[in-house]
């Protein structure tokens, strides 16, 4: 009787934990595949709303929107962003192709390490259609940051097919987008 009795409860124990794993299971918790979320933190560089800005410069090498501005840079610090996370540039422009057709570059450039990001160029070909305006969001590729606390500015430049044509643009808004993948809760 004692045996049998033991034997019922070991019975009916296994069946709970059974029964346990199988609802921890089907609410993702252990011994179920993880669920991810994609996570993005946008940091501002610059953002003032305006459609004419701050002007872009029309020079075929690089160089900084806010010559007059030095302070519109951003200090970030990878290691604040879960270790698998990659970084974009993203700015926002309003341009006129002029005469001729123009590519218009950015790239966050560290000032820290007094280099140019690597990965972080993005590119845009406007159209050749004289006095249209053309409003733009671009990101551009991920790319990683240097290890440590760095300060960070935006570079542009503009090229045109005719090189004496005022092509500029006017941009409005600058940063760095975080992107990551985390659990869900």
């Amino acid at each position: 009787m004692l045996r049998a009795t033991v034997l019922g409860a070991i019975f009916v124990i296994g069946s709970i934990l059974l029964g346990a794993v199988a609802v921890s299971q089907m609410f993702g918790e252990a011994g179920a595949a993880p669920v991810t979320q994609a996570r993005e933190d946008q940091i501002t560089i610059w953002a003032d709303g305006t459609v004419n800005g701050i002007t872009m410069p029309h020079e075929s090498a690089y160089r900084f929107f806010d010559a007059d501005r030095p302070l519109m840079q951003v200090a970030l610090d990878p290691q604040d962003y879960p270790p698998s996370s990659k970084f974009r540039i993203e700015a926002v422009w309003v341009g006129n192709s002029g005469l001729s057709p123009t590519t218009r570059c950015f790239r966050l450039f560290d000032q820290t390490s007094q280099t140019p990001v690597a990965g972080s160029e993005v590119c845009h070909v406007a159209s050749s259609t004289q006095g249209i305006n053309e409003t733009m969001r671009l990101r551009s590729p991920s790319f990683t940051l240097s290890a440590g606390e760095h300060e960070y500015r935006v570079q542009a430049k503009a090229t045109a097919e005719y090189p004496f044509t005022p092509e500029g643009a006017g941009v409005s808004a600058a940063r760095v987008i975080a992107e990551w993948t985390e659990r869900a809760r």
